[in-house]
């Protein structure tokens, strides 16, 4: 893979078939140049292409406003409320804000992706090809792993935004937390199941550091609010 994008030099016959040394071919100076070169073209070219990125977080926009929306006509049914008697929020600011909002990340992860291997290869020179190419997967197998914690964890807070905003514009100002009741659940949040809470004022979730959130805004957060809707029985309990 790293060959076929340019960043290492192709191995020669010689040292493909075991030839003296090992058949280990060595990084020059201008192989590490090239590779910086060729590094700068991809990220450009990545750049560029920003709009399947943005086709991506538009369909995970939709699925999410669907799902929500779900989940809400759900709450209200056990309510014995409609979901057309309750006024439905204006969602195209919130959905653009995280939107835009996740094209820089992606932008940034890009970079820092780029920046690893430039670092690599930096900080390698005469070094044999194929360690500096496990020392590259390494780096860059972290990265993609922070990747994928990050799009979890933002795909946790567009849930927890859009519930919001749907029970606000139903007049819905307070909720009462749910946890997804696993053995993932942090002690804090666990502590918070089925307490009654104002959105005005979200609890605390983090007591060493006294930071307050409300579901979903946490870091990796699982958990959903259920809405207290005026005028109705309270809904707290086991």
């Amino acid at each position: 893979m790293l060959r076929a994008e340019g960043l290492l030099p192709a191995r020669t016959d010689a040292a493909a078939d075991g030839a003296a040394g090992g058949g280990a071919v060595v990084l020059t100076e201008a192989d590490t140049a090239r590779a910086r070169a060729r590094l700068a073209e991809l990220l450009r070219g990545f750049l560029l292409a920003m709009r399947a990125p943005l086709e991506v977080l538009r369909v995970v926009e939709a699925r999410v406003t669907s799902h929500t929306e779900a989940a809400w006509k759900a709450q209200l049914k056990e309510l014995g409320v409609n979901i057309t008697d309750v006024r439905a929020p204006d969602l195209m600011h919130l959905r653009a804000v995280w939107r835009h909002h996740n094209l820089a990340l992606i932008r940034t992860l890009a970079e820092e992706k780029v920046q690893r291997v430039r670092t690599v290869l930096e900080e390698s020179p005469g070094s044999r090809v194929e360690d500096l190419a496990e020392r590259i997967r390494a780096k860059t197998g972290t990265s993609r792993s922070h990747a994928e914690l990050l799009a979890r964890d933002q795909v946790l807070k567009l849930n927890g935004e859009i519930a919001q905003a749907r029970h606000k514009a139903a007049g819905v100002t307070e909720y009462v937390w749910r946890t997804s009741r696993d053995e993932r659940v942090r002690s804090r949040h666990k502590a918070l199941e089925g307490t009654r809470h104002a959105y005005s004022e979200p609890p605390v979730v983090d007591e060493k550091t006294g930071r307050r959130a409300h579901p979903g805004e946490d870091y990796q957060c699982r958990c959903t609010a259920d809405p207290v809707l005026p005028g109705l029985e309270d809904i707290t309990g086991p």
